[in-house]
């Protein structure tokens, strides 16, 4: 289990660069979601979220990657860049919690596995 988070009125940008691979350890089946990995730009109030960005060659998710927002603002951008994505009972979405706008999530992948 394993947490990077960035919290704020005005969220701060998490980037993760590689030139190998960005993996997130897959949690065991039946872990509840508030006990995987998480990788998070948390934002409350009026300000905007900060962004998330991982891009590597190969990427591989077994947790959370979230960009939110609580509050009237509106949450960051999620970006994924890879040769390979693969998702294996993760999370990844923008999400605002209030009357802002959700962020643009954009995934840029040649090959993408999304996983039960």
């Amino acid at each position: 289990f394993s947490t990077l988070f960035s919290y704020g009125t005005v969220g701060g940008r998490i980037t993760l660069a590689s030139k190998s691979a960005i993996i997130q350890a897959d949690a065991p089946a039946g872990t509840s979601a508030d006990a995987l990995s998480v990788i998070e730009s948390r934002t409350a109030g009026s300000g905007t979220g900060g962004d998330v960005s991982l891009t590597a060659p190969t990427i591989s998710l077994g947790g959370n990657v979230l960009s939110t927002l609580q509050g009237s603002g509106q949450s960051g951008q999620l970006t994924l860049t890879a040769d390979s994505l693969t998702a294996n009972q993760a999370t990844v979405s923008t999400a605002t919690f209030g009357a802002g706008n959700s962020g643009r999530f954009i995934v840029d992948a040649k090959t993408i596995s999304l996983n039960e």
